[in-house]
């Protein structure tokens, strides 16, 4: 990876991390709230946290210009696995606020960006 794209990674990493970090609470408040939707937003509580330490990693490595094929290609697969959970919340009931609350949107929009950067 070239050197002015490190540092487009490693910005669209963290954003993705602290996104991830900051929405947690907020997706357990939501299993509270609606527990016939716990399985979907318990994987996206899970991948939350995966997806927080695998940016973290990155964002360490980056320093190092040292990023490696294994690793984009691991942010691409969590990344994939993030989108899609994302697209099936957005389509179970519960209000726009509260969708809005969780991040989905955002979240999968960050996600496609670094996504690109992985190939």
């Amino acid at each position: 990876m070239k050197e002015e794209k490190v540092y487009e990674f490693k910005k669209y990493s963290k954003m993705v991390e602290d996104l991830c970090h900051n929405t947690l609470n907020r997706i357990i408040d939501q299993m509270n709230k609606n527990p016939e939707h716990c399985k979907k937003l318990g994987e996206y509580v899970k991948l939350c946290i995966i997806v927080e330490k695998l940016c973290n990693y990155s964002c360490s490595i980056c320093c190092n210009c040292n990023i490696t094929k294994h690793l984009l290609n691991e942010c691409k697969v969590k990344c994939s696995l993030m989108v899609k959970c994302c697209s099936e919340i957005e389509k179970i009931k519960i209000s726009k606020k509260d969708k809005d609350h969780i991040s989905c949107g955002k979240m999968s929009k960050i996600c496609k960006k670094l996504m690109k950067m992985c190939n």
